[in-house]
Parts: structure tokens; C-alpha cells; sequence
């Protein structure tokens, strides 16, 4: 039998208000009584940089991002669950489009490409024979078999947004060495913040600067990465979005896995948590924010 386990943990980001915001998205779903399946839904929603705007009021734009998309894809999977992949995600698009589009329209409002909203995502659908996994951006993915080997999953878009984000930290230590401001004080300095503009308006250019990732472009779905498993093979799989970063316990990705044989993952993101609460300038584990939304799903065979 088949179980999922979700947690979803806000960074403790608040708005003007004092609300908290939380840009992150999780999402599981049951339909084993219609269709024998079952789904999870991680999302890491990035709000553009550069001006403020709302596009729904008292939501950033990523808040609103993330939960319309899980709200169509949700509606969509529901009504044809078995679905190609790759349709289901280009139909969700699509639709995100047409709704940025009208607010655009009725805002007059013009937005550059690294000030619209964009998310990660990893989706796993489950039958009795077979598990699907499909992804875009910075989430991580952990797949263990019943033979002891652990699958990393990536793409090479993966690992040249990654390339970007570290180019851009090693950019932040190097002020912070010399000045002997904190780190967290160095992201918003105006050299940093031109680093991570030009960065996300990379993102889905189609050209060889690009890395991919959910916003509101269709023919980014060739550039998504799919598997699938037979469940017979599978011990567990662990979706993430990069909050959970688990580097920040000083363990591997195979001792990471193996916290999950005798802890539950509230405790194990709690954790990391901890971890960022101590270092809560950035000076030890460099990163662009004191503490990231986390999303985290365990799906057990």
C-alpha cells in the first residue's frame, strides 16, 4: 500500500501587515476509489524581483501563482485523471497565462521577465503498477529503490540554475569577507540584486542561457523531466522544494534518506529549521534569505 505524507512549513517571511506569507504549495490527492491513482503536488513559487504588485489583494504574486496553479491542475487531473503528463501541465500554463494576461490588461501594467511570477514543481502520480514523476526548476528529488541504489533526480536546466545561484552567493561572501557586513545584509545591496535580476531573466528564453521553470510559457514543457518507475522496484521517493536544505544538517543525500527510516519529516525539517535559526545572518551557510519556505513529501511503497 501506498503512503504519502506532506508537510508544509512557512520560512516566517511577513508582508507589511505582519502576515505571514508562504510561497510554497502542496497538494495531495485521493482518487484511488474514481481511478486507482494517487497524486502529490510539490510547488516552490518565486516572486518576481523589482517592484511590488498585487495580483490578487493581500497576496504576493508567487502566493497567488502557486495556488492557481495547484487549483487548475487540481481541477484538471480530477476530471481526466489519467492524463498524459505533459498535456495536463501545458493545459495548466496555458490557463495561468490567460489569467496573468487579463491582469496585465486590466492593470495596464507591463512586467519584465524577472518580474513575473515563476514556480518549481515536482508531481508524482501513483497507481498500483506504476509510479509517474515529472519536474521543472529547483525542487529535488530523492527516489530510493528496494536494492539500496538512490537516484538524485535532475536535468542539466536544474544544475545551471543552480550554477547561476551559486555564482551569485559567491558574489555575497566576497562582499561580506571584504566589507564584514552579514550576508543576509549583502542580498539586498544593489550588486547582488542586478545579479539575481539578470538571472531569472533567464529563465525560459529558449536560448543557451536558459533554465526552465512554471510561469506562464507553454513550449517550456519539452524541457521538463519525466520517469517512471515500476512500484515493485521503489522503497521511498522524497520530493523537496530547496528549502529543505538539508546540507545544512552536514550530511549526504544517502544520510539524509536515512533519517526517514526513524524520524518523521515534521521533525526532520524542524531540523533544518534549527539550523537556520542559529545561523540566522548567513555568515555559516550562505543563502539569499534567513529561512526558506519549506515543502516536503514522503511517499512510501
Amino acid at each position: 500500500m501506498i503512503k504519502i505524507k506532506g508537510i508544509l512549513e512557512s520560512g516566517g517571511k511577513r508582508d507589511h501587515t505582519g502576515r505571514e506569507i508562504n510561497e510554497d504549495g502542496i497538494k495531495i490527492l485521493d482518487l484511488t476509489q474514481k481511478s486507482n491513482i494517487a497524486v502529490g503536488i510539490i510547488m516552490d513559487g518565486a516572486t518576481g524581483l523589482g517592484r511590488k504588485y498585487e495580483i490578487e489583494p493581500n497576496k504576493t504574486p508567487a502566493e497567488w501563482y502557486v495556488e492557481k496553479f495547484i487549483d487548475n491542475l487540481t481541477n484538471e487531473i480530477e476530471k481526466t485523471p489519467k492524463i498524459n503528463l505533459e498535456i495536463l501541465l501545458e493545459k495548466v500554463i496555458l490557463k495561468m497565462k490567460t489569467e496573468l494576461e487579463e491582469f496585465k490588461e486590466k492593470s495596464q501594467m507591463q512586467l519584465k521577465e524577472y518580474e513575473e511570477p515563476s514556480a518549481g514543481i515536482a508531481f508524482a502520480r501513483m497507481s498500483n503498477e506504476t509510479t509517474e514523476i515529472y519536474f521543472f526548476g529547483d525542487v529535488n528529488i530523492l527516489i530510493g529503490y528496494k536494492n539500496g541504489k538512490l537516484e538524485n533526480l535532475t536535468n542539466k536546466w536544474k544544475k545551471r540554475l543552480q550554477k547561476y545561484d551559486r555564482q551569485v552567493i559567491r558574489k555575497m561572501k566576497k562582499i561580506s569577507d571584504k566589507t564584514g557586513k552579514d550576508v543576509l545584509d549583502v542580498v539586498k545591496t544593489e550588486p547582488i540584486q542586478e545579479m539575481l535580476k539578470e538571472n531569472r531573466s533567464n529563465k525560459n528564453t529558449f536560448n543557451h542561457k536558459s533554465y526552465y521553470v512554471c510561469g506562464t510559457e507553454e513550449k517550456i514543457i519539452k524541457y521538463g523531466t519525466y520517469k517512471k518507475i515500476n512500484n515493485k522496484n521503489l522503497d521511498k521517493i522524497i520530493m523537496m522544494t530547496d528549502g529543505v536544505e538539508y546540507s545544512m544538517l552536514d550530511i549526504n543525500k544517502k544520510e539524509f534518506y536515512n533519517k526517514f527510516k526513524v524520524a518523521e519529516p515534521k521533525q526532520i525539517v524542524e531540523e533544518i529549521q534549527q539550523k537556520e535559526d542559529e545561523d540566522n545572518k548567513c555568515n555559516k551557510y550562505p543563502r539569499f534569505k534567513k529561512s526558506d519556505d519549506k515543502s516536503l513529501l514522503l511517499i512510501e511503497f
